[in-house]
């Protein structure tokens, strides 16, 4: 190990490649490019009195949150999530979302879709701010990570009201890989 009385120290890693993370823009819902239309989300409304409005006074953190009506169908807004890489098939992913039901006229819910299944969870209505959570287990051939938060009529005039939601992934997708002396590894 030594030559000639020096010590030969080991080779050096020679490069590293940091993973692909999904990334959830606007989680706070503070960027609007209206009043009705947030810039980094998708709005879907279907029926009379479907609208998604820039809320001001109901708020959990921020200056905004998102405030989705509707009096007949339904109102959703949702986001493909950047960043996808297939080294997260197969990981358990988490999205929280703060979410106030005033009335139970209609179902609010928070949904995960991996390009193969959905999951989806019902929204706690009791007028106040909760933080509800979905969890999927992204399947072994999924190709995204699409969150949709949605309120259905059933009857009435209902409102939901969504701020501050957050995407979270298990930690055994966190890796980097590292060339070591010819050989890829994980790390």
């Amino acid at each position: 190990l030594d030559h000639e009385g020096h010590i030969i120290p080991p080779p050096l890693a020679t490069a590293l490649t940091l993973p692909t993370l999904p990334t959830l823009t606007d989680g706070g819902l503070e960027v609007w490019t209206s009043a009705t239309d947030l810039t980094n989300w998708t709005e879907t409304l279907s029926g009379a009195g479907a609208a998604v409005n820039r809320e001001a006074t109901t708020i959990h953190g921020g200056t905004y949150s998102a405030q989705l009506l509707t009096t007949a169908a339904y109102s959703e807004i949702s986001q493909t999530l950047s960043g996808w890489s297939n080294n997260f098939r197969g990981a358990t992913v988490l999205i929280t979302a703060w979410c106030k039901e005033a009335v139970t006229t209609s179902t609010g819910t928070i949904s995960i879709y991996d390009g193969v299944g959905t999951t989806t969870v019902n929204i706690t209505q009791d007028n106040v701010w909760n933080n509800n959570l979905c969890f999927r287990k992204l399947d072994v051939l999924a190709t995204e990570i699409t969150v949709k938060i949605k309120i259905t009529w059933v009857s009435g005039t209902p409102a939901l009201y969504v701020d501050d939601v957050a995407f979270f992934s298990s930690s055994d997708v966190n890796f980097c890989y590292e060339n070591f002396n010819g050989g890829t590894y994980q790390s």
